[in-house]
């Protein structure tokens, strides 16, 4: 299917593999690329600091269209746009000063991202279960608690978030899958195939419930 996607910066098995093994025993049987959606948007986070002063930033959110869980975008991530429709995401932003929130953050091997057309393979393209609102709704929603975690309910009262007026772009994130066996059934081990690192729990769930709808 033709899609928006993030292109892969490891790109095949073997880095895959050479990924995993440096960070685990674990031995795999298989593996494959799959691509799990995500809405990219922009939000403005407003908020009350300290001394009363009122302080606003403006950042890029992913939030994966399966559980909405949120992957913040760094200032430091540039992307090389290929499709020409990233401009209204990115204008605007101060890099200076864009929000470094916590929370799941976007990591990468280079310090830029190439955002593409591409065909993708329809079996390993995996499906949405909400749309860019309620991936909207749900990423903002867990990036406020995150930030009420670490601030602390005091600091996060005043806390306002919004999506921006630009429209939210559909994009198709890269995951190596790596299928291992364990207690006599199969089970895997995600990768972020723009830096190789292991995912957590929550994006496991993610791909394990966009894989049951393409069944």
């Amino acid at each position: 299917m033709k899609a928006i996607r993030f292109e892969p910066i490891i790109k095949d098995e073997a880095d895959a593999l050479k990924a995993h093994y440096s960070a685990s025993s674990k031995k795999i049987k298989s593996l494959e690329l799959v691509y799990l959606p995500f809405c990219l948007f922009k939000y403005k986070i407003s908020r009350k600091a300290w001394l009363g002063e009122d302080k606003s930033d403006e950042s890029l959110l992913l939030a994966d269209m399966v559980n909405g869980i949120p992957i913040n975008v760094p200032a430091q991530v540039e992307f090389n746009d290929k499709t020409g429709k990233m401009a209204p995401l990115i204008s605007g932003i101060d890099k200076s000063k864009a929000t470094r929130l916590a929370g799941r953050g976007l990591k990468v091997k280079v310090s830029k991202i190439s955002v593409e057309n591409a065909d993708l393979p329809e079996k390993s393209t995996l499906k949405t279960a909400i749309s860019h609102r309620e991936a909207v709704r749900k990423g903002l929603w867990a990036l406020r608690y995150d930030l009420m975690n670490i601030w602390g309910p005091f600091r996060s009262k005043s806390l306002e978030m919004s999506r921006s007026e630009a429209e939210p772009l559909q994009v198709y994130f890269p995951y190596w899958i790596l299928y291992y066996p364990k207690n006599g059934k199969m089970d895997f081990e995600a990768l972020d195939a723009l830096s190789g690192s292991k995912e957590g729990t929550q994006i496991k769930m993610s791909i394990v419930r966009a894989m049951s709808l393409m069944e």
